[in-house]
């Protein structure tokens, strides 16, 4: 049948075209709303970074959004070194429409450990239309653990252990040390190889062999240790445990350092400084497994060196353990020698250096004060020095009206 009735004239002929237009139009606009409106695509997200890595195989990004009108965002993903032909989605981010406002997406899939990927983002309009993509973001997965992890004794040393581990991974950055002493229950991190802050290379190198020896441990014992891999991802899982136990053949340790002073009234001001003096000593020595103070009467001809009560002491705490003594109870006006020795299964160190000190000394006696001929404001001090070992005299005086002596003068010198 034909559209238009046979009398109809020109004009009707072009009305009615023009109403099927006009329906056609609007039904287009209903099923299709952008089929008559050119799509302007979203501005690209930019700063695409990693935030964190929730675990050693999962990533966290942020990105900055730029537009006002996007859907959703696309991120893609390949592994470094691939071409751009690689990127694949793995997943979407919901729409802020706020441009600066920053983004957040987890990777949802389970990624590979020591591994590189490239991220890339792109925002998506309610048509269709995508953005250009943003920079390119790099993640590190944790690397995977050092293996064949080997602890020996070192020839000639009875407190060194050298260790060396194969580097199994492809970007590591550094490795922590973790070791368990004779005593100890649990493994404390005691050292790093390689540099924790440097992410511009690090000791990066799969299959390379790193050692490190560790130094100042006890003779004769065992110490346990694993290494864990670092990078800017993350930890690697803990190697296999090793062991290894220092030599017992020994070397004589080096000898101590002992110092101190006379007056003293100890550390809580409780003891006689007139019959205390401080003796301390310091451990020079790796290899010691006690420290002795010995006392001699130096005043004594006969007198011989022994050992001060509460010594040998063990010495668990390495070089550099100092050791304090507070000696009291000791006889007036007396000079003692100190001197110290350092002791191991091969033997006695040599002699520390030694120091003496002194008590307080006795009171002077047969003090006598005499008037001067031919003066009126002179009077004459003599006395008897009944002590061994003194330095200087004080003299104190208390004149007319006074209630109390006072120091006016020194015989000798103070220093």
């Amino acid at each position: 049948m034909h559209p238009y009735p046979a009398a109809a004239s020109p004009a009707a002929r072009i009305a009615v075209r023009a109403l099927h237009v006009l329906i056609w139009s609007a039904l287009l606009l209903v099923w299709h709303p952008y089929a008559w409106a050119a799509s302007t695509p979203p501005s690209a997200p930019s700063s695409l970074r990693v935030n964190s890595y929730p675990t050693p195989t999962s990533v966290q990004l942020y990105w900055i959004s730029n537009s006002i009108s996007e859907s959703s965002f696309a991120v893609e993903r390949k592994v470094d070194g691939q071409a751009d032909t690689a990127f694949t989605p793995v997943g979407s981010a919901d729409p802020v429409n706020s441009s600066g406002t920053g983004v957040l997406f987890t990777d949802p899939s389970g990624l590979d450990l020591d591994t590189v990927y490239d991220y890339r983002v792109r925002a998506i309009a309610a048509d269709g239309t995508p953005s250009d993509y943003s920079n390119t973001a790099l993640a590190t997965t944790a690397p995977v653990k050092p293996i064949s992890l080997a602890v020996a004794s070192v020839a000639g040393s009875d407190s060194k252990l050298a260790l060396s581990w194969t580097d199994n991974a492809r970007h590591t950055l550094y490795f922590q040390l973790w070791r368990k002493g004779p005593g100890q229950t649990a493994f404390s991190n005691f050292a790093n190889w390689g540099n924790p802050n440097y992410y511009g290379g690090g000791v990066t190198g799969k299959g390379n062999t790193f050692s490190y020896t560790d130094t100042g441990l006890i003779v004769s014992s065992t110490y346990a240790y694993y290494v864990v891999a670092f990078n800017s991802g993350g930890a690697s899982d803990p190697s296999d445990t090793a062991t290894g136990t220092t030599l017992t053949t020994q070397t004589v340790p080096v000898a101590p350092s002992v110092g101190g002073n006379g007056g003293s009234s100890g550390p809580t001001g409780t003891l006689d400084p007139k019959t205390t003096i401080r003796a301390y000593l310091t451990d020079n020595s790796t290899n010691g497994k006690s420290v002795t103070l010995q006392r001699l009467n130096a005043d004594d001809p006969v007198g011989a060196y022994a050992n001060l009560l509460g010594y040998p002491k063990a010495d668990t705490g390495g070089m550099g353990t100092f050791y304090d003594n507070y000696d009291t109870g000791l006889d007036i006006d007396t000079a003692y020698s100190y001197r110290a020795f350092a002791s191991n299964a091969a033997g006695d160190s040599p002699y520390s250096n030694v120091i003496t000190a002194f008590t307080a000394p006795v009171k002077p006696i047969n003090l006598a004060v005499a008037s001067v001929a031919g003066s009126d404001s002179k009077l004459t001090l003599t006395w008897t020095d009944n002590a061994r070992h003194t330095l200087y005299f004080q003299l104190w005086r208390k004149g007319p009206g006074q209630t109390a002596f006072s120091n006016f003068a020194n015989w000798g010198n103070p220093n």
